[in-house]
């Protein structure tokens, strides 16, 4: 089964970037020449079930950046740089 985000195609995207395919190694072989005409990167995740772990890795990680970014401005705001920076 796939995970990619149908409704990018509907809007005129040719192929997205990955694909994350779960489900037996002889399903994802049968569905890989049809996969690859859509997606530039397909990656078996693993037996059914392994999308959940998938996606929980990827929010773990996202989530982690997002508070790295918050903790930074936070830091720099409290050093009094202001906001837009400039480069010179």
């Amino acid at each position: 089964m796939s995970m990619h985000p149908y409704p990018a195609v509907r809007r005129g995207r040719k192929r997205p970037a990955v694909d994350h395919v779960r489900g037996t190694v002889a399903d994802f072989d049968r569905a890989a020449p049809v996969i690859d005409a859509y997606a530039k990167i397909c990656r078996r995740m693993g037996d059914v079930g392994a999308g959940q772990m998938t996606k929980m890795c990827n929010q773990i990680a996202i989530a982690g950046l997002v508070q790295a970014l918050s903790e930074s401005l936070a830091f720099a705001q409290k050093a009094g740089w202001t906001w837009p920076m400039s480069s010179r």
